[in-house]
């Protein structure tokens, strides 16, 4: 959260590679409130790269939670209102978070 407070206070000026630090640490990290919230930063400051990883992880979204899964519900739901040509982007992830236990 600290990068994400950073960057989006100063910009590009104070951490000009604050997304891709984040996409880094994202597919490193275990936690799942980190991850959540790492997530929210790629959500907010960089919304192509949030897409990028999501596609790379579609198999492991159930894994990473209920916050998690609320941003990506988030995310679908700006991407497509925005770009309705998006939606097949998310169809295979919505439709694995609704045959999740949680």
């Amino acid at each position: 959260l600290a990068v994400f407070h950073a960057h989006r206070l100063h910009g590009e000026t104070l951490i000009p590679d604050g997304p891709e630090l984040v996409e880094a640490f994202i597919s490193a990290e275990t936690d799942v409130g980190s991850r959540r919230n790492a997530f929210l930063m790629l959500y907010h400051e960089s919304e192509e790269l949030a897409i990028q990883f999501l596609a790379k992880n579609l198999d492991n979204v159930s894994k990473f939670g209920d916050g998690f899964a609320l941003l990506v519900l988030d995310l679908t739901r700006r991407t497509c209102r925005r770009d309705p040509a998006q939606k097949s982007r998310f169809v295979r992830v919505l439709f694995q978070m609704l045959g999740s236990e949680s």
